[in-house]
């Protein structure tokens, strides 16, 4: 298909894009050539993201204030610091695509809307919101000297919280601005950032990672803008540094920059910059601030989130350094790495690598402008990875794709990609009977799976199925070393457990598993909370029904 300076074709389950002009024809092309899918993707997720967001979290009771505080307080600001660049970009897309201006420019303001709702409720609060993250994330660079070939690579997941639509149409999106360099983004249909996983006709890669300060800087540009930046203009990571100098964003954000022969992670947050090199030839990045001078800037809103990116921190930091040499498959190896590190031994999800919410994962070599894009479903860190070349502006020659490390039909990669659909049902569509059985398949696929089992006992809770609720806990605390090793995980089994046999009417044995739970996890506060309410009151089958559900870390 073809239109005046842009066409599409579809190869192995990605939409290929080819753009030219300025930001506005850009956008309005991607609009256009992907205007039947694009309600399919993340786009239409994003304007009511904080209504699923807030109905999850401590604060639902205040939704409503805290969306009209959003809505007039807060996206306005977002708003009035977009440039005149991304102004076009976002008309060209609403123009392209047939959808209203204002929803677009919207949709686009969640990650700064959602930085500026945890710090709120973190000051006004005194307290963590226990939300379930936008954003987690996971790059790994290995240097020349550090690969077979002697040529960089750059893996990145990119983990969003509507990972199920993300996947379901992704793009490589070649670009041919009206000034500066080509370059390649790794996005989804609906979504213009043009820098947040993307590579340029130098070899200039860049890719993006949240964190949650407590503190914004309204004063400052949406990530997307410093970002595309970098992918149009940057022909070193030395460039790439100097653009980043001069730009601020509202909140806190590291881009992790790489060209043909380094690599850096660059911290910038309301607070102040740093740039952390590499070491020994190889940088793992998760989403904790590295530089010591920044340790304090990020916000403690959910400690299971705090827990996994240090996690996932340790773990990609170890398998970089583990291996002398790095080749394609073996960075792949990485983003699909499912080890927890606290036990040494692979988990469904919730500490590992691959994440529940990896919508993307993708693997750079920008010494000759090649990339290998995952065209599976979510989460696609688990592939298959299909090969583009930035000079063809298309798939590449050799090698035309990566199966990742596990097969399709293996069922670990079944049981994930079931429960995924479950948590589309649950938080999506709202059909939590349907996303009951779905993670109840993928119990039947990995029995042995605590998550699965622990998540599948929170959902029965609230479907007033104590009985079936117990016999996933018990199951579950059976499993040796990934409880025993995991006191966290342990103490919320208990206190899963505790709720099953208060609504069996089991009261002393509910006790004394709030107290296991208490003895268990000293740092959760959630937990902790929690437990010791249940010592005095008694679970209903009302409060039940709305017990916290939380899908990425259990």
């Amino acid at each position: 298909m073809e239109m005046d300076g842009a066409s599409y074709r579809r190869h192995g389950g990605v939409h290929i894009l080819n753009l030219s002009g300025g930001p506005y024809d850009r956008a309005f092309q991607h609009g256009s050539l992907l205007r039947q899918v694009i309600p399919e993707g993340p786009l239409p997720l994003f304007n009511r993201y904080m209504s699923l967001f807030l109905e999850l979290s401590r604060a639902r009771a205040a939704s409503p204030l805290i969306l009209e505080w959003l809505s007039r307080r807060v996206l306005p600001r977002i708003q009035r610091q977009y440039s005149p660049r991304f102004r076009a970009a976002i008309a060209g897309m609403a123009d392209g695509a047939g959808l209203p201006e204002s929803e677009v420019a919207a949709a686009y303001a969640l990650p700064e809307a959602m930085l500026a709702t945890m710090a709120m409720y973190g000051r006004v609060a005194r307290r963590p919101i226990a939300l379930p993250p936008l954003y987690g994330c996971t790059s790994a660079v290995a240097g020349p000297e550090r690969t077979r070939r002697n040529q960089l690579l750059h893996g990145r997941n990119f983990d969003f919280f509507g990972m199920d639509r993300w996947s379901a149409h992704p793009v490589v999106a070649f670009h041919t601005p009206e000034e500066g360099l080509r370059h390649v983004s790794v996005t989804s249909a609906g979504i213009v950032s043009g820098g947040i996983t993307a590579m340029n006709e130098q070899g200039v890669v860049c890719t993006v990672h949240q964190h949650f300060p407590k503190r914004l800087d309204f004063d400052g540009l949406s990530v997307g803008e410093p970002a595309e930046e970098v992918a149009r203009l940057a022909s070193s990571v030395e460039e790439a540094i100097s653009l980043l100098d001069q730009q601020r964003t509202i909140g806190s954000w590291t881009f992790i920059l790489s060209d043909p022969t380094q690599a850096v992670a660059y911290e910038m947050t309301p607070a102040g910059r740093r740039v952390v090199p590499m070491e020994d030839g190889v940088l793992g990045y998760a989403n904790v601030l590295l530089h010591p001078d920044l340790s304090e800037v990020e916000l403690d809103f959910h400690t299971p989130y705090v827990r996994a990116n240090h996690a996932r921190q340790a773990r990609v930091t170890a398998r970089l350094a583990g291996e002398a040499k790095h080749d394609e498959e073996g960075v792949i190896s990485i983003l699909a790495d499912r080890v927890d590190p606290a036990v040494g031994q692979p988990v469904a999800f919730g500490t590992s690598i691959a994440s529940v919410m990896c919508a993307a994962s993708v693997v750079f070599r920008p010494a000759d402008g090649r990339l290998w894009v995952s065209s599976g479903a979510a989460p696609a860190c688990y592939g298959p990875f299909v090969g583009f070349d930035l000079k063809q502006a298309g798939p590449s020659g050799k090698p035309k794709r990566f199966e990742g490390p596990l097969p399709s039909k293996d069922p670990v990669v079944q049981a994930i990609r079931t429960y995924v659909e479950g948590v589309s049902a649950a938080v999506t569509l709202g059909d939590e009977a349907e996303a009951l059985a779905k993670v109840e398949a993928a119990v039947a696929l990995q029995p042995d799976a605590v998550m699965y089992r622990l998540v599948a006992a929170t959902m029965s809770l609230r479907a007033d199925r104590g009985e079936g609720a117990e016999a996933h806990l018990r199951h579950a605390l059976a499993q040796q070393p990934s409880v025993a090793q995991r006191p966290d995980v342990a103490a919320r089994i208990q206190l899963n457990l505790a709720w099953a046999l208060d609504l069996q009417g089991r009261r002393g044995e509910a006790k004394q598993a709030y107290r296991e739970a208490l003895n268990l996890e000293a740092r959760d506060p959630d937990v902790r909370g929690l437990a010791k309410k249940g010592l005095r009151f008694a679970l209903s089958r009302r409060q039940a029904r709305h017990l916290p559900l939380e899908f990425v870390y259990g």
